[in-house]
């Protein structure tokens, strides 16, 4: 998830008035340390769930496909349609 929510991120455009909380979310969510300061995965605080959240939606997500080409016989509202 985190990979896949790196790859995308780039592309992402938030509105930043009411996103601004999950924004702050997103920058908070970090790894749990060990004490010899080994990363032994997430530290599951506040930040967690909706940073797993946004990783899964970026997971799921799937670019826009176009769309088909109507073929000038195409009657709109028909019952093929």
């Amino acid at each position: 998830r985190i990979e896949a929510a790196r790859r995308l991120f780039p592309s992402i455009w938030f509105h930043e008035p009411k996103c601004t909380p999950g924004l702050t979310m997103l920058g908070w969510y970090h790894e749990k340390k060990n004490k010899a300061g080994v990363g032994i995965g997430a530290d599951h605080d506040w930040s967690s769930h909706g940073a797993d959240a946004f990783g899964l939606a970026c997971v799921a997500y799937e670019a826009p496909r176009e769309r088909a080409k109507v073929s000038a016989n195409h009657v709109p509202g028909g019952w093929m349609s």
